[in-house]
Protein backbone atom coordinates (compact mmCIF):
# COMPACT_ATOMS: atom_id res chain seq x y z
CA UNK A 1 0.00 0.00 0.00
CA UNK A 2 2.93 2.39 0.94
CA UNK A 3 4.23 1.65 -2.65
CA UNK A 4 1.05 2.01 -4.46
CA UNK A 5 0.57 5.67 -2.35
CA UNK A 6 4.12 6.67 -3.14
CA UNK A 7 3.46 6.19 -7.22
CA UNK A 8 0.16 7.86 -6.94
CA UNK A 9 2.07 10.95 -5.24
CA UNK A 10 4.50 10.66 -7.97
CA UNK A 11 2.15 10.60 -10.73
CA UNK A 12 0.11 13.93 -9.21
CA UNK A 13 3.29 15.50 -9.09
CA UNK A 14 3.83 14.86 -12.77
CA UNK A 15 0.34 15.68 -14.11
CA UNK A 16 0.99 19.11 -12.05
CA UNK A 17 4.02 20.18 -13.27
CA UNK A 18 2.50 20.14 -16.71
CA UNK A 19 -0.01 21.61 -16.61
CA UNK A 20 -0.80 22.32 -20.13
CA UNK A 21 0.42 19.18 -21.44
CA UNK A 22 -1.94 17.04 -19.09
CA UNK A 23 -5.05 19.47 -19.57
CA UNK A 24 -4.78 18.76 -23.48
CA UNK A 25 -4.33 15.38 -23.14
CA UNK A 26 -7.40 14.91 -20.96
CA UNK A 27 -10.18 16.51 -23.63
CA UNK A 28 -10.55 13.39 -25.46
CA UNK A 29 -10.85 11.27 -22.24
CA UNK A 30 -13.31 13.91 -20.98
CA UNK A 31 -15.32 14.56 -24.13
CA UNK A 32 -15.63 10.46 -24.82
CA UNK A 33 -16.99 9.96 -20.97
CA UNK A 34 -19.53 13.27 -22.10
CA UNK A 35 -20.81 11.83 -25.10
CA UNK A 36 -20.83 8.12 -23.36
CA UNK A 37 -22.89 9.78 -20.52
CA UNK A 38 -25.52 12.22 -22.23
CA UNK A 39 -26.16 9.38 -24.84
CA UNK A 40 -26.43 6.98 -22.32
CA UNK A 41 -29.34 9.13 -20.41
CA UNK A 42 -31.15 10.60 -23.45
CA UNK A 43 -31.71 6.57 -24.36
CA UNK A 44 -32.85 5.57 -21.10
CA UNK A 45 -35.63 9.34 -21.30
CA UNK A 46 -36.44 8.26 -25.08
CA UNK A 47 -37.13 4.76 -24.39
CA UNK A 48 -39.08 5.72 -20.90
CA UNK A 49 -41.07 8.48 -22.83
CA UNK A 50 -41.69 5.70 -25.53
CA UNK A 51 -43.19 3.25 -23.22
CA UNK A 52 -45.39 5.88 -21.75
CA UNK A 53 -46.65 7.02 -25.08
CA UNK A 54 -47.51 3.60 -26.06
CA UNK A 55 -49.00 3.17 -22.31
CA UNK A 56 -51.11 6.04 -23.37
CA UNK A 57 -52.68 4.61 -25.83
CA UNK A 58 -54.84 2.17 -23.89
CA UNK A 59 -54.84 -0.55 -26.01
CA UNK A 60 -51.93 -2.74 -23.90
CA UNK A 61 -54.15 -6.16 -24.35
CA UNK A 62 -56.83 -4.99 -26.14
CA UNK A 63 -58.62 -6.56 -29.35
CA UNK A 64 -61.36 -4.89 -31.26
CA UNK A 65 -64.50 -6.89 -32.21
CA UNK A 66 -66.58 -4.76 -34.76
CA UNK A 67 -69.07 -5.60 -37.93
CA UNK A 68 -67.78 -6.88 -41.16
CA UNK A 69 -69.68 -6.95 -44.33
CA UNK A 70 -70.56 -10.44 -45.36
CA UNK A 71 -69.28 -11.73 -48.60
CA UNK A 72 -69.67 -15.58 -48.53
CA UNK A 73 -72.05 -15.88 -50.93
CA UNK A 74 -73.61 -19.39 -48.82
CA UNK A 75 -73.32 -17.01 -45.92
CA UNK A 76 -75.43 -14.09 -47.39
CA UNK A 77 -77.99 -16.47 -48.01
CA UNK A 78 -78.35 -16.79 -44.36
CA UNK A 79 -77.53 -14.36 -43.09
CA UNK A 80 -81.00 -13.46 -40.86
CA UNK A 81 -79.26 -16.42 -38.56
CA UNK A 82 -77.32 -13.88 -37.09
CA UNK A 83 -78.94 -10.81 -35.47
CA UNK A 84 -75.39 -9.11 -36.35
CA UNK A 85 -72.76 -8.11 -33.20
CA UNK A 86 -75.03 -6.53 -30.52
CA UNK A 87 -74.05 -5.82 -26.77
CA UNK A 88 -75.03 -9.11 -25.69
CA UNK A 89 -71.92 -10.54 -27.38
CA UNK A 90 -70.04 -8.94 -24.32
CA UNK A 91 -71.97 -11.10 -21.84
CA UNK A 92 -70.54 -14.15 -23.69
CA UNK A 93 -67.29 -13.40 -24.12
CA UNK A 94 -67.17 -12.63 -20.33
CA UNK A 95 -67.83 -16.00 -19.32
CA UNK A 96 -64.28 -16.77 -19.92
CA UNK A 97 -62.05 -15.38 -17.55
CA UNK A 98 -59.64 -17.22 -17.83
CA UNK A 99 -58.08 -15.48 -20.83
CA UNK A 100 -61.12 -12.02 -21.03
CA UNK A 101 -60.41 -9.51 -18.37
CA UNK A 102 -63.17 -6.94 -19.29
CA UNK A 103 -65.78 -6.48 -21.94
CA UNK A 104 -66.59 -2.85 -23.19
CA UNK A 105 -69.26 -2.40 -25.62
CA UNK A 106 -68.85 0.73 -27.17
CA UNK A 107 -70.71 3.10 -29.92
CA UNK A 108 -68.78 6.01 -31.49
CA UNK A 109 -70.84 8.74 -33.25
CA UNK A 110 -70.59 12.63 -33.84
CA UNK A 111 -72.79 14.80 -32.31
CA UNK A 112 -73.13 18.78 -31.76
CA UNK A 113 -72.26 19.50 -28.76
CA UNK A 114 -72.16 22.94 -26.90
CA UNK A 115 -73.30 24.46 -23.64
CA UNK A 116 -73.83 28.00 -22.89
CA UNK A 117 -70.55 29.62 -22.87
CA UNK A 118 -69.62 28.15 -26.23
CA UNK A 119 -71.81 27.84 -29.77
CA UNK A 120 -72.27 24.06 -30.28
CA UNK A 121 -69.93 22.19 -32.48
CA UNK A 122 -69.19 18.57 -33.49
CA UNK A 123 -67.66 16.42 -31.30
CA UNK A 124 -67.08 12.78 -31.29
CA UNK A 125 -69.30 10.77 -28.85
CA UNK A 126 -68.36 7.66 -27.11
CA UNK A 127 -71.10 5.77 -25.49
CA UNK A 128 -69.82 3.26 -23.81
CA UNK A 129 -70.26 1.53 -20.22
CA UNK A 130 -68.30 1.25 -16.72
CA UNK A 131 -65.94 -1.18 -18.39
CA UNK A 132 -64.75 1.60 -20.78
CA UNK A 133 -62.13 3.09 -18.72
CA UNK A 134 -60.94 -0.49 -17.24
CA UNK A 135 -60.07 -1.48 -20.84
CA UNK A 136 -58.52 1.62 -22.02
CA UNK A 137 -56.61 2.37 -18.83
CA UNK A 138 -58.26 6.03 -18.83
CA UNK A 139 -58.10 8.25 -15.87
CA UNK A 140 -59.54 11.73 -14.88
CA UNK A 141 -58.80 14.98 -13.89
CA UNK A 142 -62.04 15.42 -11.90
CA UNK A 143 -65.13 13.82 -10.97
CA UNK A 144 -65.86 10.17 -11.93
CA UNK A 145 -66.37 7.93 -15.11
CA UNK A 146 -69.51 6.51 -16.59
CA UNK A 147 -70.75 3.54 -14.29
CA UNK A 148 -72.97 0.72 -15.25
CA UNK A 149 -75.63 2.50 -12.99
CA UNK A 150 -75.83 5.01 -15.24
CA UNK A 151 -75.98 2.49 -17.78
CA UNK A 152 -78.78 0.64 -16.50
CA UNK A 153 -81.06 3.34 -15.78
CA UNK A 154 -80.17 5.59 -19.16
CA UNK A 155 -78.83 8.50 -17.30
CA UNK A 156 -78.53 11.78 -18.85
CA UNK A 157 -74.73 12.43 -17.32
CA UNK A 158 -71.61 12.84 -19.62
CA UNK A 159 -67.55 12.68 -19.07
CA UNK A 160 -66.02 15.71 -21.31
CA UNK A 161 -62.56 15.32 -22.74
CA UNK A 162 -60.40 17.42 -21.33
CA UNK A 163 -59.81 19.88 -24.38
CA UNK A 164 -63.57 20.35 -24.54
CA UNK A 165 -63.65 21.62 -21.12
CA UNK A 166 -61.84 23.80 -21.30
CA UNK A 167 -63.66 25.34 -24.50
CA UNK A 168 -66.83 24.77 -22.93
CA UNK A 169 -66.46 25.92 -19.81
CA UNK A 170 -63.28 28.45 -20.13
CA UNK A 171 -62.02 29.67 -16.34
CA UNK A 172 -64.84 27.33 -15.16
CA UNK A 173 -65.24 24.21 -13.09
CA UNK A 174 -67.39 21.89 -15.59
CA UNK A 175 -68.68 19.65 -13.12
CA UNK A 176 -72.18 19.40 -12.28
CA UNK A 177 -72.83 21.99 -15.22
CA UNK A 178 -74.93 21.09 -18.46
CA UNK A 179 -74.19 20.47 -21.98
CA UNK A 180 -76.08 19.70 -25.09
CA UNK A 181 -75.20 16.63 -27.20
CA UNK A 182 -77.60 16.37 -30.19
CA UNK A 183 -79.81 18.31 -28.82
CA UNK A 184 -80.38 16.60 -25.66
CA UNK A 185 -79.02 17.90 -21.63
CA UNK A 186 -76.84 16.33 -20.16
CA UNK A 187 -75.10 16.86 -16.68
CA UNK A 188 -71.32 16.88 -16.52
CA UNK A 189 -69.79 14.44 -13.98
CA UNK A 190 -66.63 13.90 -14.75
CA UNK A 191 -63.75 15.47 -16.92
CA UNK A 192 -61.31 13.57 -18.88
CA UNK A 193 -57.06 13.72 -17.95
CA UNK A 194 -54.84 15.07 -20.58
CA UNK A 195 -53.67 13.07 -22.56
CA UNK A 196 -50.03 13.57 -23.58
CA UNK A 197 -47.42 12.31 -25.74
CA UNK A 198 -44.31 12.96 -27.10
CA UNK A 199 -43.19 10.61 -30.00
CA UNK A 200 -46.75 8.76 -30.74
CA UNK A 201 -49.60 11.45 -31.90
CA UNK A 202 -52.88 9.99 -32.89
CA UNK A 203 -56.26 11.12 -34.37
CA UNK A 204 -57.72 8.69 -31.48
CA UNK A 205 -55.94 11.00 -28.79
CA UNK A 206 -57.51 13.74 -30.64
CA UNK A 207 -60.49 13.02 -30.61
CA UNK A 208 -60.69 11.85 -27.14
CA UNK A 209 -59.92 15.07 -25.91
CA UNK A 210 -61.93 17.41 -27.92
CA UNK A 211 -64.76 14.17 -27.16
CA UNK A 212 -67.45 13.10 -24.67
CA UNK A 213 -68.58 10.05 -23.24
CA UNK A 214 -72.14 9.00 -22.33
CA UNK A 215 -74.03 5.97 -21.06
CA UNK A 216 -74.43 3.58 -24.13
CA UNK A 217 -78.08 2.68 -22.97
CA UNK A 218 -78.15 6.33 -22.86
CA UNK A 219 -77.47 6.68 -26.53
CA UNK A 220 -79.51 4.07 -28.25
CA UNK A 221 -82.68 5.04 -26.22
CA UNK A 222 -81.70 8.69 -27.90
CA UNK A 223 -79.93 8.30 -30.98
CA UNK A 224 -80.81 4.44 -31.62
CA UNK A 225 -78.16 1.22 -31.90
CA UNK A 226 -76.41 1.35 -35.09
CA UNK A 227 -74.46 -1.93 -35.71
CA UNK A 228 -71.76 -0.03 -37.77
CA UNK A 229 -70.62 1.82 -35.31
CA UNK A 230 -70.95 -0.79 -32.76
CA UNK A 231 -67.17 -2.10 -31.41
CA UNK A 232 -66.31 -4.27 -28.96
CA UNK A 233 -63.52 -3.31 -26.97
CA UNK A 234 -62.00 -6.78 -25.22
CA UNK A 235 -59.26 -6.55 -22.63
CA UNK A 236 -57.30 -10.30 -22.38
CA UNK A 237 -56.13 -10.67 -19.10
CA UNK A 238 -52.16 -10.79 -19.67
CA UNK A 239 -50.70 -9.28 -23.10
CA UNK A 240 -48.99 -12.58 -24.08
CA UNK A 241 -52.54 -14.11 -24.25
CA UNK A 242 -54.12 -12.11 -26.43
CA UNK A 243 -53.90 -14.19 -29.49
CA UNK A 244 -55.36 -16.96 -27.05
CA UNK A 245 -58.36 -14.19 -26.68
CA UNK A 246 -58.23 -13.68 -30.29
CA UNK A 247 -59.01 -17.36 -30.94
CA UNK A 248 -61.83 -17.73 -28.19
CA UNK A 249 -63.62 -14.39 -29.55
CA UNK A 250 -64.00 -16.15 -33.29
CA UNK A 251 -64.82 -19.06 -32.02
CA UNK A 252 -67.78 -17.90 -29.34
CA UNK A 253 -68.90 -15.21 -31.66
CA UNK A 254 -69.47 -17.48 -34.74
CA UNK A 255 -70.80 -20.10 -32.51
CA UNK A 256 -73.50 -17.40 -31.52
CA UNK A 257 -74.16 -15.73 -34.86
CA UNK A 258 -74.74 -18.96 -36.55
CA UNK A 259 -71.57 -19.38 -38.52
CA UNK A 260 -71.94 -16.00 -39.87
CA UNK A 261 -68.74 -14.10 -40.24
CA UNK A 262 -70.40 -10.89 -39.90
CA UNK A 263 -67.87 -9.67 -37.32
CA UNK A 264 -64.09 -9.10 -37.78
CA UNK A 265 -61.58 -9.42 -34.58
CA UNK A 266 -58.30 -6.85 -34.40
CA UNK A 267 -55.45 -7.57 -31.99
CA UNK A 268 -54.97 -3.85 -31.60
CA UNK A 269 -52.48 -5.02 -28.19
CA UNK A 270 -50.57 -7.24 -30.43
CA UNK A 271 -50.20 -4.85 -33.39
CA UNK A 272 -49.39 -1.91 -30.41
CA UNK A 273 -46.66 -3.94 -29.30
CA UNK A 274 -45.20 -5.17 -32.03
CA UNK A 275 -44.61 -1.63 -33.34
CA UNK A 276 -43.44 -0.63 -29.58
CA UNK A 277 -40.86 -3.84 -29.99
CA UNK A 278 -39.66 -2.31 -33.20
CA UNK A 279 -39.29 1.32 -32.12
CA UNK A 280 -37.50 0.25 -29.37
CA UNK A 281 -35.16 -2.02 -31.64
CA UNK A 282 -34.85 1.00 -33.63
CA UNK A 283 -33.53 2.98 -30.65
CA UNK A 284 -31.05 0.39 -29.70
CA UNK A 285 -29.78 0.33 -33.15
CA UNK A 286 -29.06 3.78 -33.08
CA UNK A 287 -27.71 3.69 -29.22
CA UNK A 288 -25.12 1.16 -30.36
CA UNK A 289 -24.31 3.98 -33.33
CA UNK A 290 -23.51 7.16 -31.22
CA UNK A 291 -22.09 4.68 -28.40
CA UNK A 292 -19.62 3.77 -30.94
CA UNK A 293 -19.32 7.25 -32.16
CA UNK A 294 -18.59 8.60 -28.73
CA UNK A 295 -16.13 5.60 -27.86
CA UNK A 296 -14.19 7.04 -30.29
CA UNK A 297 -13.05 9.82 -28.49
CA UNK A 298 -11.95 8.10 -25.87
CA UNK A 299 -9.72 6.09 -28.04
CA UNK A 300 -8.62 9.27 -29.28
CA UNK A 301 -8.02 10.20 -25.90
CA UNK A 302 -6.35 6.87 -25.06
CA UNK A 303 -3.90 7.83 -27.66
CA UNK A 304 -3.19 11.08 -26.50
CA UNK A 305 -2.21 9.32 -23.21
CA UNK A 306 -0.09 6.85 -25.12
CA UNK A 307 1.95 9.97 -27.15
CA UNK A 308 2.86 11.63 -23.29
CA UNK A 309 3.62 8.88 -21.87
CA UNK A 310 6.25 8.37 -24.62
CA UNK A 311 7.13 11.80 -24.00
CA UNK A 312 7.42 11.43 -20.45
CA UNK A 313 9.84 8.25 -20.49
CA UNK A 314 12.12 10.04 -22.47
CA UNK A 315 12.29 12.99 -20.96
CA UNK A 316 13.03 10.85 -17.62
CA UNK A 317 15.59 8.57 -18.76
CA UNK A 318 18.09 9.71 -16.08
CA UNK A 319 15.66 9.64 -13.10
CA UNK A 320 14.77 5.91 -14.52
CA UNK A 321 18.08 4.82 -14.54
CA UNK A 322 19.39 6.64 -11.61
CA UNK A 323 16.23 4.76 -9.66
CA UNK A 324 17.27 1.50 -10.67
CA UNK A 325 20.54 1.82 -10.14
CA UNK A 326 19.74 2.58 -6.25
CA UNK A 327 18.06 -0.59 -5.83
CA UNK A 328 14.09 0.19 -7.48
CA UNK A 329 13.15 -3.23 -9.60
CA UNK A 330 11.35 -3.18 -12.87
CA UNK A 331 7.69 -3.17 -11.51
CA UNK A 332 8.27 -0.29 -8.91
CA UNK A 333 8.96 1.75 -12.83
CA UNK A 334 6.14 0.22 -14.60
CA UNK A 335 4.14 0.48 -11.59
CA UNK A 336 4.80 4.22 -11.89
CA UNK A 337 3.86 4.90 -15.09
CA UNK A 338 1.34 2.81 -15.13
CA UNK A 339 -0.27 4.81 -12.55
CA UNK A 340 0.43 8.03 -14.23
CA UNK A 341 -1.32 6.70 -17.04
CA UNK A 342 -4.13 5.70 -15.14
CA UNK A 343 -4.31 8.94 -12.87
CA UNK A 344 -4.77 10.80 -16.58
CA UNK A 345 -7.37 8.85 -17.42
CA UNK A 346 -9.35 9.28 -13.99
CA UNK A 347 -9.15 13.25 -14.20
CA UNK A 348 -10.09 13.04 -17.51
CA UNK A 349 -12.91 11.19 -16.52
CA UNK A 350 -13.60 12.96 -13.49
CA UNK A 351 -14.10 16.26 -15.85
CA UNK A 352 -16.32 14.34 -18.51
CA UNK A 353 -18.38 13.37 -15.76
CA UNK A 354 -19.14 17.06 -14.60
CA UNK A 355 -19.05 18.13 -18.04
CA UNK A 356 -22.02 15.42 -18.71
CA UNK A 357 -24.16 16.61 -15.42
CA UNK A 358 -23.82 20.14 -16.27
CA UNK A 359 -25.40 19.15 -19.72
CA UNK A 360 -27.80 16.98 -18.44
CA UNK A 361 -29.15 18.84 -15.70
CA UNK A 362 -28.87 22.02 -18.05
CA UNK A 363 -31.36 20.51 -20.61
CA UNK A 364 -33.89 18.74 -18.80
CA UNK A 365 -36.16 21.05 -18.52
CA UNK A 366 -36.41 21.73 -22.15
CA UNK A 367 -37.03 18.26 -22.53
CA UNK A 368 -41.00 17.39 -22.52
CA UNK A 369 -40.41 13.76 -20.89
CA UNK A 370 -37.35 14.63 -18.06
CA UNK A 371 -33.77 13.92 -18.48
CA UNK A 372 -32.18 11.97 -15.63
CA UNK A 373 -28.83 10.83 -15.08
CA UNK A 374 -28.00 7.43 -16.19
CA UNK A 375 -25.98 5.68 -13.69
CA UNK A 376 -25.38 2.66 -16.01
CA UNK A 377 -23.91 5.32 -18.46
CA UNK A 378 -21.97 7.00 -15.14
CA UNK A 379 -20.25 3.51 -14.39
CA UNK A 380 -19.57 2.05 -18.08
CA UNK A 381 -18.54 5.55 -19.32
CA UNK A 382 -15.94 5.58 -16.45
CA UNK A 383 -15.13 2.26 -16.83
CA UNK A 384 -14.04 2.44 -20.55
CA UNK A 385 -12.31 5.79 -19.37
CA UNK A 386 -10.42 3.93 -16.92
CA UNK A 387 -9.41 0.84 -19.09
CA UNK A 388 -8.43 2.94 -22.10
CA UNK A 389 -5.73 4.75 -19.47
CA UNK A 390 -4.67 1.41 -18.33
CA UNK A 391 -4.11 0.03 -22.16
CA UNK A 392 -2.52 3.38 -23.33
CA UNK A 393 0.01 2.94 -20.45
CA UNK A 394 0.83 -0.55 -20.77
CA UNK A 395 3.28 -0.23 -23.43
CA UNK A 396 5.31 3.40 -22.12
CA UNK A 397 5.49 1.46 -18.72
CA UNK A 398 6.73 -1.84 -19.90
CA UNK A 399 9.35 0.21 -22.17
CA UNK A 400 10.62 2.36 -18.97
CA UNK A 401 10.65 -0.69 -16.75
CA UNK A 402 12.85 -2.62 -19.41
CA UNK A 403 15.47 -0.08 -20.03
CA UNK A 404 19.19 -1.03 -18.46
CA UNK A 405 20.48 1.51 -15.54
CA UNK A 406 23.49 1.75 -17.79
CA UNK A 407 22.03 1.94 -21.07
CA UNK A 408 19.13 4.71 -19.75
CA UNK A 409 22.45 6.93 -17.60
CA UNK A 410 24.27 7.01 -20.36
CA UNK A 411 21.64 8.30 -23.26
CA UNK A 412 21.07 11.35 -21.39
Amino acid sequence: MTRITEWLHTALDEVLAHKLRSSLTLIGVALGVLALMVVLSLRVGVAAAIRSDFDALGYDAVLRVSTQPVTAREEAAKRHYSRGLRREDADLLRANRRVIAAVAPATFTTHQVGSEAAIQKQASVFAVTGDYVVVRGRSLASGRSISDADDRHRAEVCVVGYDLARRLFPGNNPLGESITIGGHPFVVVGVGAPLSSIFIDTEMKTQEMNGVQIPLSTHTLLFGHSTLNFTLLVKATDPNRTREAESYIRRRLLFAHGGIHDFTVTNVGGEILREKVEVLKLLRNWTIVFITIAGVSLVLGGVGIFSVLQIAVAERLYEIGLRKSVGADDRDIFGQFLIESLTLAAFGAGAGSLLALAVIYGTARYYPAGLSVSFAGLLVSNAFALATGVLAGLYPAAKAAGLEPVDALRSV
